[in-house]
């Protein structure tokens, strides 16, 4: 990458001050599974990760089931979201297991059904109801979307890169867009996976420069690619 010319500072709240947050990285790996397709993100939490669902879900009546281990209790506590307003609204979410999209309301026993699902292990995509997709918080932490449509889930992943431009500075002098499916099409198809870290993105006086690691292990291994996100075009571009 180039020595950065006049930089965007920091926001305050986003800044990574220590070592580790300048090296925590964000990656997602995207795959087909046996009912749809697979995006794993790591680095980011439940409520961002809904809340960019809520955004990128063509769905004209969604609504939401949560699924929650409760600690001490041996049975499933389960609520029922109406409304993308009311999903974007809900504070702690840390709970959480599931969060099941599907189009129109579900019935008390539909509910039974997915919870029944999610008990199992099974994919709620498999399920003859109208689920639009599936998160699940896994053990690791990590948060793994399933959907029927690829290019839902690439749309997702470009959100994320949005996402990370953003909190690197400051989106009111910036209009920050994200990428088109066409563009995270390439990216993805080196090897199912990129990863980004704070510390190898540099920020200039108009345009960012994102270095991405396209190791399919998600290693802390570095950059091997870079794309750049243009101030004043609010265009992306990339070398593939």
């Amino acid at each position: 990458m180039n020595s950065p010319h006049q930089s965007i500072s920091y926001g305050a709240q986003s800044s990574p001050t220590s070592l580790a947050g300048m090296l925590a990285p964000i990656s997602c790996q995207l795959s087909s599974i046996e009912h749809g397709w697979e995006l794993r993100l790591v680095g980011l939490e439940l409520q961002e990760v809904l809340s960019i669902l809520a955004t990128t879900c063509d769905s004209n009546r969604p609504s939401t089931l949560l699924i929650q281990n409760t600690p001490g209790s041996s049975s499933l506590q389960v609520r029922g979201i109406h409304s993308d307003r009311e999903l974007l609204s809900l504070g702690e979410t840390t709970a959480v297991t599931w969060a099941i999209r599907a189009e129109g309301p579900l019935e008390a026993t539909d509910i039974k059904t997915l919870t029944e699902v999610c008990v199992e292990g099974a994919s709620p995509l498999a399920s003859e109801l109208p689920v639009v997709s599936s998160v699940e918080v896994l053990p690791s932490g990590a948060v793994s979307i399933q959907t029927r449509s690829r290019e839902q889930l690439l749309l997702v992943a470009a959100h994320v890169l949005r996402s990370h431009v953003k909190n690197g500075i400051n989106p009111r002098q910036v209009n920050v867009t994200h990428p088109e499916i066409d563009f995270m099409h390439h990216l993805l198809g080196r090897s199912g996976n990129f990863t980004v870290r704070p510390i190898e993105t540099e920020i200039y006086s108009t345009w960012v420069d994102i270095g991405i690691s396209t190791c399919p292990e998600r290693s802390m291994k570095p950059a091997d690619q870079s794309v750049i996100f243009d101030f004043i075009s609010s265009t992306w571009h990339g070398d593939f």
